[in-house]
Order: C-alpha cells, then sequence, then structure tokens
C-alpha cells in the first residue's frame, strides 16, 4: 500500500560543521598559523565539537587556541585575548548561545579585522565566512 504525503526534516551535525570552518578558513587565509575557538567551557557538547576542530586543524597544521565565553558580556574580553595571543582566524561554535548572538561575533570579528568562520548570520554580521546548514526539503 502506498500512503500519500510528505517526508520532511531536518538534521544538524553540529560537530562535523563546525569541523569545516578550519579547513575553509585556511582555503581563505592560506597562511593561517593559529585559529582561535570560541567556546562556552560550560556547555559539555562542545567537547565534541572541540576535538573534531582540533582533528581538522591538526591536518592543516593549524594551531587551536582555546578562547573561553560564557556569556556575550564577555566576548570583549574574548576578542582582546584573540589578539594579544596573535591568533590569525577565529572559528565558532554552534552553541546555543553563540548561535543567538552570531551576528554580534561577526561584528565583532570585522572590527576586529579577524577573519572568521561562523554560521551564515556570523557573515551577515560582518565575518568572513558563514556556513549555511543543509536542508531537506520536501519529496
Amino acid at each position: 500500500m502506498k500512503s500519500a504525503g510528505n517526508i520532511t526534516g531536518s538534521t544538524f551535525f553540529g560537530p562535523e560543521i563546525v569541523a569545516k570552518r578550519p579547513e575553509l578558513l585556511k582555503e581563505a587565509v592560506p597562511r593561517l598559523a593559529g585559529v582561535a575557538l570560541v567556546m562556552n567551557p560550560e556547555a559539555r557538547d562542545n567537547r565534541v565539537s572541540l576535538e573534531e576542530v582540533k582533528k581538522t586543524a591538526a591536518s592543516l597544521n593549524v594551531e587551536v587556541i582555546e578562547v573561553p565565553a560564557r556569556s556575550p558580556g564577555e566576548f570583549d574580553n574574548a576578542f582582546a585575548l584573540i589578539l594579544r595571543r596573535r591568533a590569525g582566524g577565529l572559528v565558532v561554535l554552534d552553541d546555543s548561545m553563540f548561535v543567538a548572538n552570531m551576528r554580534r561575533l561577526g561584528e565583532l570579528s570585522a572590527a576586529k579585522q579577524l577573519p572568521g568562520a561562523g554560521s551564515a548570520e556570523f557573515a551577515e554580521g560582518g565575518g568572513l565566512l558563514g556556513q549555511q546548514p543543509t536542508r531537506c526539503l520536501p519529496l
């Protein structure tokens, strides 16, 4: 028996999407030697993404500099640390707090002239690179 209707859905493979960001950034900035990874150390789910980013970065000979930010109020200090550590780029995790503030992170990245990779909203805020997750369409 054949049923009628649509099959819809979406998936979000956060670690796989975020792990692609250092690679995209390295293509855009070939001399990239170090990338800052802005992450919320309180979010345990970020550990998986962190490990995936480290694997990708290691394969590109790029150092990962972990930069903590637990709230938007810590963004200015995080960017000050990134600049002090002389990171050549920025990768933003898709933690819920960062997703809600991705445009602001893009604005800071642009203001500090720090090439970065995040979501589409990051690029809309002025960040260099943004990824739009693939969505499933109705059949």
